[in-house]
């Protein structure tokens, strides 16, 4: 990806093939040799074309399910980077970012803005 997802979101085009061989190996091999550890990832809010078009990573249940649980392997914690990102601006407010991360399979939904009114929001949409 050539943008900041902090202001907008990111788009990587490499076809499913160049990923397994490029992204996915270094984290493969984490996990396998991690294996007996507690370890935790963070997925970002990136789409990426050949696993969700219509998606950023932190918010597709085929991003987190198949490839970061099965794939990839990762069966410790996860969270989402900052749901108040740039990326996400069109994928509804904090609160349904923060449904739609958790639903995706996401543990920890991360909202780093400190807005008082946007937490409480976030909590009654997931409670």
């Amino acid at each position: 990806a050539v943008v900041d997802s902090h202001k907008e979101i990111p788009y990587v085009t490499a076809d499913l093939e160049t990923l397994r061989h490029t992204d996915f190996l270094p984290f493969q091999h984490v996990v396998r040799e991690l294996k007996d550890q507690d370890i935790w990832g963070m997925v970002g809010h990136c789409i990426y074309n050949a696993l969700d078009p219509d998606l950023p990573a932190s918010l597709s249940p085929k991003v987190i399910q198949e490839i970061i649980r099965g794939e990839i392997g990762l069966s410790g914690l996860l969270f989402s980077d900052d749901l108040s990102m740039g990326a996400l601006e069109s994928y509804g407010d904090v609160a349904a970012r923060a449904k739609a991360c958790l639903q995706a399979g996401c543990d920890i939904a991360l909202y780093c803005h400190g807005d008082l009114e946007e937490m409480k929001a976030i909590v009654q949409r997931i409670s």
